[in-house]
């Protein structure tokens, strides 16, 4: 997806309000390609790659991610986009439509007059007031009570294109049944490594066929010999990078040279080779056997020789496993990766412990090999079924969210309102709060405190409901004392959303508030955009030529003048 906004370089070192308006108009193109991605009514949207692939998603992050910019503003909404998924996993729409609602109320508010410094003053006071509103209205839950996190995992991927209601119970349930498993306890506070789960898509079927495996899997690998076993009890894993002979490093086949052809003119020449090669061998299958290794994964090749004798030995063996499998197995099995049997020694400790290793094949097409009753948490998978790849992208994506969501809450145990209920409430507190100061500061704080009605409004806008309408029903409840009336966007009503179910971690909504009135901050205080050294200056276009291009941005995508 392609969306260039070339910055123009001026040359005058003033405070140039031009330019803090082209800025803030290029945040506002940003936010109306995200805005409409909120909520369980969101739309999607065909991303083509520069290889011609169509993504189709509504995730905000990997929209960002895949929108090609240049204009330094928009590049740091992406910025603080990537931030809040690496860091909380969830609430990246919701922090790009704020920030750019704090940048157009602070134009607003520098037309009127408004100094820069007191704009930025009031929005930090604001900023404080909120996050301590926020821990006020929290809820401190028990992190292990399934019910309110099978909730709040559902209110993350509903907004995702498998958001029908079976699609959502089974994967909100995948979820919460795969952190069980995964979370550990290290020095009394409760771990869920989401890096260290696997995920494995597989085309055909439907959303609903998938299902979770107890164990690790490796995918789309067999056991290399057929007189192999094809389970193994109480195994002892070696995890070797390689077992190929013209990689081990030291040997004699490193003297004459990896890539030289070896010429025999005799039969016995060609038998005492072959013979010297079988030795190396069975050295390194006794080494094994000796240390008590009964199952194999390698990141090299095998050859026939290598796999005959493995096979004679009892020993499974899986060849050409990916890094990052050995790596995951290494964590959940507690082996240590070995380089080579020539170099290193293999010894006991160096081996992983697994209940049982085993080849499985649940249909023609798939070929797995589980690693079960592992030492260590983590050892568990996801197997996502779909009908495309576009399905089983966007099911992945929703997984991960209601994993974070589940993670946010293992971290920090409270909750508040969703459906715009915090969002109001805190902009009901601040308009209140802003009466108290008498400076040009009550100004700015009344304009963050309209910002964030942003939230419910698109919401509603989003479900096809009267905005205007739901934003005074809103406004009446929460004066009148209900902090969690919120929008019901399949009843099209103002619903109290504690009834219904429907939560949000602390932990996103402080971070996307953060990271929003960062954003403001920087870009409101940037007014000039001047070219490095050795980056080529763009032409200035001609001042009439500048407005049509502008007008035509502002029409597309509906921004205000």
């Amino acid at each position: 997806m392609s969306l260039i906004f070339k910055p123009v370089y001026k040359q005058r070192r003033e405070f140039d309000l031009a330019v803090l308006k082209t800025n803030i108009m290029v945040a506002g193109v940003i936010c109306q390609i995200v805005k409409n991605t909120i909520g369980p009514y969101s739309v999607n949207k065909a991303i083509i790659k520069k290889d011609g692939e169509v993504l189709i998603t509504s995730d905000a992050v990997t929209i960002l991610k895949n929108l090609k910019v240049e204009h330094p503003v928009a590049k740091i909404l992406i910025g603080m986009a990537k931030a809040q998924d690496a860091i909380v996993g969830d609430g990246v729409a919701t922090a790009v439509i704020i920030a750019g609602e704090f940048l157009r109320k602070g134009e607003t508010l520098i037309d009127q007059g408004l100094l820069l410094s007191s704009i930025l003053k009031g929005y930090d006071i604001a900023l404080k007031r909120a996050v301590k509103k926020l821990e006020e209205i929290a809820t401190r839950i028990n992190p292990d009570e399934e019910q309110i996190l099978r909730k709040m995992a559902t209110t993350a991927i509903s907004s995702k294109i498998i958001s029908l209601t079976e699609n959502i119970t089974d994967f909100s349930d995948i979820a919460l049944e795969l952190a069980k498993r995964v979370m550990s306890k290290v020095n009394g506070k409760t771990i869920l490594n989401i890096g260290d789960i696997k995920i494995i898509k597989k085309r055909g079927g439907s959303l609903s066929d998938s299902y979770l495996v107890d164990g690790y899997i490796i995918d789309d690998r067999e056991i290399v010999h057929p007189d192999m076993p094809r389970r193994v009890e109480n195994a002892n894993i070696a995890l070797v990078r390689s077992l190929e002979l013209k990689e081990i490093t030291g040997s004699w086949w490193e003297t004459i040279g990896k890539n030289m052809g070896i010429e025999v003119s005799e039969l016995e020449e060609h038998k005492a080779f072959l013979d010297a090669r079988r030795t190396m061998v069975k050295q390194i299958v006794s080494r094994l056997v000796l240390n008590g290794v009964n199952v194999l994964f390698t990141n090299k090749g095998l050859d026939e020789i290598t796999e005959h004798y493995l096979a004679r030995a009892g020993i499974l063996a899986v060849k050409r496993v990916f890094l990052q499998d050995m790596n995951r197995i290494a964590k959940v099995t507690g082996a240590q990766i070995v380089s080579n049997l020539f170099n290193e020694n293999l010894t006991s400790d160096k081996l992983g412990q697994a209940q049982v290793v085993e080849e499985w094949r649940p249909s023609k097409k798939e070929d797995y090999i589980i690693i079960s009753g592992c030492p260590a948490y983590g050892a568990s998978s996801v197997i996502i079924k779909g009908g495309n790849e576009y399905a089983l992208d966007e099911a992945e994506r929703s997984l991960y969210d209601a994993l974070y969501v589940i993670r946010n809450i293992q971290e920090d145990p409270r909750i508040i309102m969703g459906g715009g209920a915090a969002e109001i409430e805190l902009s009901r507190c601040l308009t209140e709060y802003a009466q108290t100061f008498k400076g040009k500061e009550q100004l700015a704080i009344q304009a963050y405190a309209e910002a964030l009605q942003i939230v419910p409004q698109t919401l509603a806008d989003n479900a096809g409901l009267d905005v205007t309408g739901i934003l005074a029903k809103l406004k009446t409840k929460h004066s009148e004392g209900i902090v969690g009336a919120g929008v019901d966007v399949n009843d099209g009503k103002v619903k109290d959303m504690k009834q219904l179910g429907i939560y949000e971690p602390l932990k996103v909504k402080v971070h996307a508030l953060n990271a929003a009135t960062d954003v403001a901050r920087i870009v409101l205080r940037i007014d000039e955009i001047i070219p490095a050294k050795g980056l080529e200056k763009e032409i200035e276009p001609e001042p009439e030529e500048e407005k049509k291009q502008l007008d035509a941005i502002k029409k597309k995508y509906e921004l205000e003048s």
